[in-house]
């Protein structure tokens, strides 16, 4: 498994260097990587390694394929939804114009040395083994006169090798699961400012408790004031028929509001509400609530726009997700910037995060960050050491 995945990442970055010919300054290139170390209180240190290469190309002037590779490798025991590593290959060939766009994309995702888990809910075929994901989709998006009319068609296949006891024996099968996905989206614009918009989502498993069909009426209302204030609100019905949703009837409602003042200092008002119907009392009843508020203001003497101090709040108490933070990023010697950030969240987590990074180039930079992290909730303490570097150009 780890040789074909080395070869297949060898093998994508031969196709970019020849696609470097291509290179012109619309065109954009990335390489990155980051080393993490972890350390859990009285347990072992595991390693994490990740490098990530990607070539966004411009073939004509409506026509740009994107490709993408990443691969991640760790010392860590596989469980939880771990593996030992992974190698993922993204390609995306897009068209556009002024009313069309139309993407087509392919996923390739490996999975190595990943654990045994319960990943169905019909135990008696046994436990399964993540091996291999392919994704294949495609997109079609139409604007003209106010309406935009958005389709995409997504055919997923896994593949698991399957464990099962059989006559106190355990028995090894291979096995597939294939599922087949649609999401069209009308929306129309019939006053400036205000949309209405409808959509449906229907998903067919070869397992019927997975199988999923939504269908949703949306309200949208855009303003935006004058140059200092901005504000846009959604409100969304939504209807489900699946075995894993309890409530079928739901209602969300998301505000945002935006508020300029002045050259530096900007804040940010996020409201959200989250509404299910119950069918045996016939009322809504509250799912969650979720508000978010941020103020940043960016210092005069960095032309970068890259040394600033931020600090905000978010309440989600439904979801025990509570939370206040703070951030400082600061220009100090040449292109080097220290940040330092602190969150604590609401019965779980308490989070110092330094960082040090250089840019090296206007999109590049190296960095260092390092994580201390308070577990309340589990009484556990780990601290995270992050090297690595994103090279853009």
């Amino acid at each position: 498994m780890c040789k074909n995945m080395s070869s297949k990442r060898y093998l994508l970055i031969c196709i970019l260097s020849l696609l470097f010919g291509l290179l012109t300054a619309q065109n954009q290139y990335d390489f990155g990587f980051d080393l993490m170390i972890q350390k859990y209180e009285n347990e072992k240190t595991d390693t994490y390694y990740l490098n990530y290469i990607s070539a966004d190309i411009n073939l004509t002037k409506t026509l740009r394929l994107n490709v993408e590779n990443h691969f991640r490798k760790s010392d860590n025991e596989p469980g939880d939804y771990l593996e030992k590593s992974y190698d993922y290959l993204y390609a995306n060939l897009s068209y556009s114009n002024e009313k069309l766009s139309s993407n087509l994309s392919v996923l390739n995702r490996n999975h190595g040395n990943s654990d045994y888990l319960s990943l169905y809910f019909d135990l008696d075929n046994g436990f399964y083994k993540k091996n291999n994901r392919n994704i294949l989709s495609y997109s079609l998006d139409y604007y003209e006169h106010g309406l935009t009319l958005n389709n995409t068609v997504r055919y997923k296949q896994d593949d698991f090798r399957r464990r099962k006891r059989l006559s106190g024996l355990w028995n090894y099968y291979d096995d597939q699961k294939t599922a087949l996905m649609y999401n069209g989206e009308l929306k129309y614009q019939f006053v400036k400012g205000i949309s209405v918009g409808a959509s449906v989502f229907t998903k067919n498993e070869n397992n019927d408790v997975y199988d999923h069909n939504s269908l949703s009426f949306n309200l949208n209302y855009e303003h935006t004031f004058d140059y200092f204030k901005w504000l846009d609100v959604q409100t969304e019905w939504i209807w489900n028929q699946s075995d894993l949703i309890q409530h079928k009837n739901q209602i969300v409602t998301h505000a945002r509001f935006k508020y300029r003042m002045g050259t530096n200092l900007n804040a940010f008002l996020s409201a959200y509400n989250h509404m299910v119907y119950q069918n045996d009392t016939h009322e809504f009843l509250l799912a969650s609530n979720y508000l978010r508020t941020q103020l940043k203001y960016n210092f005069n003497y960095d032309l970068n726009a890259e040394s600033y101090v931020l600090t905000g709040a978010k309440y989600s108490e439904e979801n025990y997700a509570s939370a206040i933070f703070a951030e400082i990023k600061n220009h100090i010697w040449h292109q080097v910037y220290f940040s330092y950030g602190y969150q604590y969240k609401q019965v779980v987590i308490n989070t110092h995060t330094i960082q040090l990074m250089w840019y090296f180039m206007p999109y590049s930079h190296i960095y260092y960050s390092y994580q201390m992290v308070n577990d309340n909730d589990f009484y556990s303490k780990y601290n995270t050491m992050n090297i690595g570097m994103l090279w853009s150009f």
